[in-house]
């Protein structure tokens, strides 16, 4: 049996982080589905199968020796998907109960759209944002944690290799499949909290997040137009960006 939903993350020496979502897949889940990690640990971070779930098919490891970076390690795992959904999610996440079966009803009905965007709720040194959010850029909402169906993801090769970036990638992924006419859209009722672990790691890396960030405005600045005449289509899918935590 196929699975109908494939979950993709990658982690790095953040085991606690990693085994908290392991946790909230097993919790949530209810549809068959398959597991995907890219794992860049240092040797001594044992990333284990710890997800429990009778709906779980399998689970593959993927070890990074050395690491393959963001895009490349994310490419791979996509690359072994057999659902007829993905889903990215980052490894400080928690997924929300009932996100998967409000998902596949959205994506049932409108079979225009390619990328749904979960909706999350940050949590920024130690204290949780009062609303859940999707962003948005250039006044086009795009998924920072994304639910795609996988031919779509096949079609447009799933995240760029060549833009070298960590940070940005699912923004250009979202962009890519506007401008090649798939729909992308927020789900309400889709959710997540987001812990934004800001280890030592990422903070290392904000350097790095900046020189992205211009990469990828240089890419796409002069195709600004472009992408704002492709996305009129979907344009009536629009949600609010900041709906309240009271009213999830």
């Amino acid at each position: 049996m196929n699975p109908t939903i494939s979950i993709v993350t990658g982690t790095k020496n953040r085991q606690a982080s990693y085994v908290r979502l392991c946790r909230s897949i097993s919790a949530v889940m209810k549809v068959p589905f398959e597991f995907f990690v890219a794992d860049a640990s240092n040797p001594g971070y044992a990333t284990t199968n710890d997800i429990q779930n009778d709906q779980l098919l399998w689970t593959t490891v993927i070890r990074e020796s050395p690491p393959l970076g963001h895009i490349r390690g994310y490419n791979t795992a996509f690359s072994k998907c057999r659902g007829e959904f993905v889903l990215w999610v980052n490894d400080d996440a928690e997924l929300l109960p009932g996100w998967d079966d409000t998902a596949l009803r959205f994506m049932g009905g409108h079979p225009e759209i390619a990328v749904g965007a979960l909706y999350f709720r940050d949590r920024t040194n130690g204290d949780w944002k009062t609303y859940f959010e999707v962003q948005s850029l250039f006044d086009i909402q795009y998924a920072n944690f994304g639910f795609v169906r996988r031919e779509a993801g096949v079609a447009l090769d799933w995240f760029d290799p060549s833009l070298g970036m960590t940070y940005c990638a699912d923004t250009d992924f979202c962009f890519r499949a506007i401008c090649q006419g798939f729909g992308v859209a927020p789900m309400f009722g889709c959710g997540l909290l987001h812990y934004r672990e800001m280890d030592a790691g990422r903070k290392q890396n904000e350097m790095g997040r900046k020189e992205d960030r211009n990469e990828f405005n240089r890419k796409w600045d002069t195709r600004v137009p472009e992408l704002k005449a492709q996305f009129e289509k979907f344009k009536r899918f629009r949600r609010a960006m900041y709906i309240p935590a009271e009213e999830w």
